[in-house]
């Protein structure tokens, strides 16, 4: 019921600027200024997650600036060292050197120089 009042202020809104969603928010905007009830309608749905914004904007800077050089939590310290650390397996490699790809076939030499030929005679 709360969102059919914003939807129909929307809608007229849209009628009244011909379309234009820009003009229309703009003029909804306005309107919000004289009428309390589709402001207070038309926020209700984010207003939680305003707050919490507002709040989480204001905490960071408040620890920022409380505690600007704390050191970090032995575990925090255990996980940096571990990630700096050259021989600390990886997820992405085991740190062996690498066994260098099998040669191709005399077929598939063929078929990358008849590409790169193709490619170059493309070129200017």
């Amino acid at each position: 019921m709360s969102q059919d009042y914003v939807t129909q202020k929307t809608t007229e809104a849209l009628d009244a600027c011909g379309g234009n969603a820009r003009d229309a928010a703009l003029l909804l905007q306005t309107w919000c200024d004289s009428d309390e009830v589709l402001r207070s309608r038309l926020v209700a749905p984010v207003l939680k997650n305003l707050c919490l914004l507002a709040v989480q904007r204001v905490a960071a800077k408040t620890r920022a600036v409380a505690q600007p050089n704390t050191a970090l939590p032995a575990s925090e310290k255990a996980l940096l060292q571990a990630i700096g650390n050259k021989n600390a397996p990886t997820m992405s490699s085991t740190r062996r050197s690498a066994v260098p790809p099998p040669r191709g076939s005399a077929r598939h030499h063929q078929a990358v120089s008849t590409l790169a030929m193709a490619f170059k005679a493309r070129r200017p």
